[in-house]
């Protein structure tokens, strides 16, 4: 456990990764129907208690964040395909933005 502490390859391959996908701290093979609906009741509670928040009128209460789930490969390859249209799109309408 030490070595991968101190590795300083692995540290400087871990700041190069895309930080925009969020790594799941639930692996596929565990995600099971129980505990799905759990992360889904978990999700509600947080929106319940950020309404009831917003009842007290102090300020606009943000929204808590999804409980994290599972990525599929094919919603990677669908992010990774979207992000490519949009670059695609940037490109061809603003090409002095590519150029920079």
């Amino acid at each position: 456990m030490e070595a991968l502490v101190n590795d300083e390859e692995l540290a400087e391959q871990l700041l190069d990764r895309d930080d925009d996908e969020p790594t799941p701290t639930v692996r596929m093979s565990e995600y099971s129907p129980e505990l799905e609906r759990l992360t889904d009741l978990m999700d509600r509670l947080g929106e319940l208690i950020a309404v009831v928040a917003a009842t007290g009128g102090v300020k606009k209460p943000t929204l808590p964040r999804p409980a994290p789930r599972p990525v599929t490969a094919s919603q990677r390859l669908r992010k990774r395909r979207r992000e490519e249209k949009h670059r695609a799109l940037v490109a061809r309408v603003l090409p002095h933005r590519v150029n920079s």
